[in-house]
């Protein structure tokens, strides 16, 4: 039975085998890949290399920028005026009355043409004398 140091393993992108210890996740192909293809792809993106001269960087002359321009105070819309008080109609509230309840002595607002609240809002005894009252 031989003994190996190292297990071959196919390349999932150009299917040459390789050790193990070469594969690699690359983020790019998002696959286990050897190096040559690592290697392959990096030159293909950035192909400079380090004994390479750069290139030439095109000539910009240095520029101010332009001069700011005055912005015209922007123009707030002249506010809606409110009606007079006295224009403003107010219901009358003679149907609420004031009511204390006879079992827990709660007092509270009571409307007696809606008949509301039914009950008191407290202790919840009903509360009769309401326009829309069956009890």
């Amino acid at each position: 039975m031989p003994f190996f140091s190292q297990v071959m393993v196919n390349c999932k992108h150009c299917g040459k085998p390789a050790p193990s210890n070469e594969m690699s996740l690359d983020p790019v192909y998002r696959m286990m890949v050897c190096r040559k293809c690592v290697e392959e792809r990096r030159m293909k993106d950035n192909p400079i290399r380090p004994g390479m001269p750069l290139p030439p960087k095109p000539g910009i002359a240095p520029s101010r920028p332009a001069p700011l321009q005055a912005v015209k105070p922007a123009v707030m819309p002249k506010p809606v005026p409110k009606p007079a008080p006295s224009a403003v109609k107010v219901l009358s509230s003679s149907s609420k009355s004031k009511i204390k309840c006879k079992k827990c002595g709660w007092s509270f607002n009571f409307d007696a043409d809606k008949g509301y609240p039914r009950n008191c809002p407290s202790c919840g005894t009903p509360v009769g004398g309401g326009k829309y009252d069956f009890f």
